[in-house]
């Protein structure tokens, strides 16, 4: 049997091979093909483990494969990676085709990862500083850094703008590993080019003898319009349909962690005076002392089960922030139960981030197999629910559960099932009731337990920041990389859960967002029909404001009855029009420079193709039809205008 010690992870994988853990080493081993006459399965083995493999063709026209792991050996294996290359499928698309016609959709990996289109002869930039990949990426999936060579999680997407035409590789329950699709196109040349399975086992103990069943791997070809959302149809969220609209008001992006109950009594009695139409009014961080230390308030905030039932008497629901996968290095949880820590091989303590906001500035994962910190999530979800009252809960930084490196105690799981494991928990103890809502989450792991998701980067008032470039991180925080990921997204909404698009910022003061960066804010949120949350001190609004919040909330309750689509995703980084099957399409400029668009209506999707004028939602100019052609004024730098379409 052929190995290779210690393969690089940036090299293409052109063997079927697995990937185990030997004492602190990894050893690669190929896998070979077996055959199996008159079999619709294909059978990989070698003398440690054997993957079988079942095609199956669905009546709706795609295939999928079944998979599964026997270890074959007389001692356990400490799985980590199984990669299987796909040299047949890129080669058949790209084959005719210009390549600067193809775009490649790549789905990151949590909440906060960079979602988004390529032209096959990007190059795909991974930060430099590692502690910005902790946070926003997989260290176990970086981008490649190299031209041609992308990496999608999940699913991914390859379209030709010219034809329309597209493929989807997806994956499929029982979602027990992270999937990673990879593409690599040599020098463009179809004939060197091929696609990549790899799945993430983390160091997964696999017993001699025992066979466990790998994710199912979805394909399938059509109008690249349909592809996402016949997928992401497959994949059973929870059942989000049955769910009325998500609305409210948070105190982070005004308050941040300077928060104070004053702060939220005042804007809690302008809200009601103001009879708004939200259900929920969420405390965010600022309330506990330390990050981990959820049973110590903050000054002001010891009678924390009154302060609900203000909430609740004033007409909305009491939401509440907490991250029960960290801890703070400053925290009494750190400095007395060190135990808890997830560590690594050498039992050095995984840090899981760093925050400028919180007094220890690093902090620290959790390890959720260990079965005292299940304990202590368990009571702080109790304390956080039936004890105090909140009846919505906002998850914040969850991929730490999960990140590469940690030695957990529980070694029979991967790192998918350590992740699904934590929020199991969470989800048990808070009931069925409880609202959950995800943020920093590895998405596969959140299907069927979230009610709403964070589907991209912060957002912030500002449009984007000068630190984003100089770490070469598309994920930091602002509004510009917070719409791109939920236009890269929508087609998840309403599928595998109610998307959190981040809160909408109305202020005019203490922001540095323009005009059209503000409207341009709004819109994204009203069109993708997601959830919907504001973030001001409503005490220092207008009355211009004011009325920007009610027509917003009006706009968005009719979009929630649509679903989005964004009709230009495979061919830029950032869209310029999405459609609400509400009849609503925007048009936006993400750019620094001005556009000017003509649509032509035959070229858009049905019922939109019959519109016979447009009309703009919030100053009601009207766009006519013009021999099926529709002539927009120019839209300016970050500027988008909201359509409605007339019949």
């Amino acid at each position: 049997m052929r190995s290779r010690i210690d393969t690089s992870p940036e090299a293409p994988h052109l063997d079927p091979l697995m990937r185990i853990k030997e004492g602190i080493r990894r050893k690669d081993l190929i896998l070979e093909e077996q055959p199996l006459p008159g079999s619709n399965s294909i059978r990989l083995q070698n003398s440690i483990a054997a993957v079988t493999i079942n095609r199956e063709s669905r009546s709706d026209g795609s295939r999928s494969l079944s998979l599964s792991l026997t270890n074959l050996s007389t001692k356990s294996i400490r799985l980590t990676r199984l990669f299987l290359p796909l040299s047949d499928g890129l080669e058949e698309f790209l084959s005719g085709r210009d390549p600067e016609d193809i775009g490649f959709f790549t789905n990151g990996h949590q909440s906060w990862s960079r979602a988004r289109s390529f032209r096959l002869s990007d190059r795909p930039f991974r930060s430099w500083l590692r502690i910005a990949s902790i946070i926003s990426g997989n260290l176990a999936n970086l981008p490649s850094n190299r031209t041609g060579d992308f990496s999608s999680e999940m699913y991914a997407l390859m379209a030709d703008k010219r034809s329309n035409e597209g493929v989807c590789i997806g994956q499929l329950p029982p979602l027990d590993q992270f999937l990673y699709i990879r593409c690599v196109v040599a020098e463009l040349s179809p004939e060197s080019s091929h696609f990549e399975l790899i799945w993430d086992f983390g160091r997964r103990n696999i017993p001699p003898g025992a066979t466990v069943e790998l994710s199912g791997v979805h394909f399938s070809e059509g109008a690249v319009g349909e592809l996402a959302g016949a997928y992401l149809e497959q994949l059973q969220g929870r059942n989000v349909r049955s769910r009325n609209a998500i609305t409210g008001w948070s105190s982070w992006y005004y308050y941040f962690n300077r928060l104070t109950p004053e702060g939220l009594r005042k804007n809690l009695a302008r809200l009601q005076e103001l009879n708004l139409p939200l259900t929920w009014f969420q405390i965010d961080d600022g309330y506990q002392r330390r990050v981990g230390d959820w049973d110590e308030p903050a000054s002001g905030f010891e009678d924390m089960p009154g302060l609900a039932a203000e909430i609740r008497s004033a007409g909305y629901r009491p939401g509440i922030w907490l991250a029960p996968f960290i801890a703070d290095r400053s925290s009494r949880l750190v400095r007395e139960h060190p135990e808890f820590l997830l560590r690594n091989e050498h039992g050095r303590a995984l840090p899981a981030g760093y925050n400028l906001n919180w007094p220890g500035k690093l902090f620290y994962a959790l390890d959720v197999t260990n079965p005292r910190v299940e304990e202590f999530i368990r009571a702080t979800i109790a304390r956080l629910t039936r004890e105090w009252g909140f009846e919505y809960l906002k998850l914040d930084f969850l991929y730490a559960a999960c990140i590469r490196g940690g030695a957990h105690k529980e070694i029979s799981l991967s790192r998918a099932q350590i992740m699904r494991r934590g929020v199991e928990i969470i989800r048990d103890e808070a009931g069925e009731e409880t609202i959950l809502n995800g943020c920093g989450m590895p998405l596969t792991a959140g299907i069927g337990i979230f009610d709403t998701m964070r589907v991209g980067a912060d957002t912030a008032p500002s449009w984007h920041k000068l630190i984003g470039r100089l770490l070469r991180s598309e994920s930091i925080e602002g509004v510009k990389n917070s719409i791109r990921n939920n236009f890269a997204r929508a087609a998840m909404n309403r599928r595998l859960w109610i998307n959190d698009p981040d809160c909408v910022l109305l202020r005019r003061r203490d922001t540095r967002l323009s005009e059209h960066e503000r409207r341009t804010q709004i819109n994204a949120a009203i069109l993708i029909g997601g959830a919907l949350f504001f973030s001001d001190d409503f005490t220092r609004l207008g009355e211009s404001e004011i009325r920007e919040a009610r027509r917003s909330l009006e706009l968005y309750q009719i979009c929630t009855q649509g679903t989005a689509a964004v009709l230009d995703l495979l061919e830029r980084e950032f869209p310029q029009l999405v459609y609400n099957s509400a009849g609503y399409l925007g048009l936006f400029n993400m750019g620094d420079r001005p556009i000017r668009r003509r649509l032509v209506l035959h070229e858009l999707p049905a019922p939109l193709s019959r519109a016979v004028a447009l009309e703009e939602a919030w100053s009601g100019r009207r766009y006519e039809s013009v021999d099926g052609v529709i002539a927009l004024d120019e839209l300016a730098p970050h500027a988008s205008f909201l359509l409605r379409t007339l019949y």
